[in-house]
């Protein structure tokens, strides 16, 4: 059951969540191939239950399993990269009342605040959008982590992110600039996601009808590929990654939103 999210008005927003906003430019680095695909990306119909529209892979398995085998490998390639190790809880599922009571304060107290930071189309916009979420709640008092890789929508990759090329910009002596084969996203543990680059790219390149699009993703990773055919794929995890690819100081972020929230 799908319900309308992504209308102006939603959870005091008035006026902020419009499609105005899907059409702008992003600036600073962008992710992804910038709104280009290799192939033409095949359109999602809520309506239409063909095998080209919705996939059984879509609406029957539970791609949380599989997000946790890949989870649980890009860990260990984080390791071995040097990043931080996550901490004991990042392996424990989140409960189900912290998910729903972030989604609430998401949509109605920081999705406005970072529209106003930056007004223009999200979807290429992954990386300060994740580092502003993660900055956030751990000013908040609440344990998360930044998770990079790849994101299918509906069978198309949509990134060409892969871990080597993740792991020589992290590498890199030079600062990299430019475009960054990458998605990234925010996770309280296991298979939950929290994704404000997603919505945009999946409304622009796949017609998924905005007035039942939520501003940011909140949910577990099953639940996203069920409902909007998205499937997040972990090669990597740590937000010192996003750090130093993008030269974001987040002790400086997190200490902004201490004064805010």
């Amino acid at each position: 059951v799908y319900t309308q999210l992504g209308a102006a008005g939603h959870c005091g927003a008035a006026g902020i969540y419009s499609s105005n906003r899907r059409v702008r430019d992003p600036y600073a680095r962008w992710c992804g191939r910038r709104g280009a695909v290799r192939r033409l990306p095949i359109p999602i119909s809520l309506q239409n239950h063909t095998k080209t529209m919705l996939t059984e892979k879509y609406t029957q398995e539970n791609y949380s399993e599989q997000y946790l085998e890949l989870l649980q490998i890009a860990q260990d390639k984080s390791l071995a990269l040097g990043l931080p190790p996550p901490e004991a809880w990042f392996n424990e599922a989140a409960e189900d009342e912290l998910l729903e009571s972030l989604q609430g304060f998401i949509f109605e107290n920081l999705y406005p605040h970072l529209y106003r930071i930056l007004p223009a189309y999200w979807g290429n916009s992954c990386q300060i959008l994740s580092a502003h979420i993660f900055s956030c709640l751990k000013s908040m008092g609440i344990n998360c982590d930044i998770v990079v890789g790849e994101v299918e929508i509906n069978g198309t990759p949509e990134c060409d992110a892969t871990l080597e090329n993740l792991q020589q910009e992290y590498l890199s002596e030079t600062p990299p600039i430019g475009g960054q084969l990458i998605h990234a996203w925010v996770s309280l543990g296991g298979d939950s996601i929290i994704d404000a680059g997603l919505p945009d790219r999946v409304i622009k390149n796949y017609r998924f009808p905005e007035q039942f699009m939520p501003p940011i993703m909140v949910g577990r990773a099953s639940d996203l590929s069920k409902k909007f055919r998205t499937r997040h794929q972990p090669l990597l995890v740590g937000a010192e990654y996003i750090s130093k690819t993008n030269q974001i100081n987040l002790a400086s972020m997190r200490e902004e939103y201490e004064k805010r929230f």
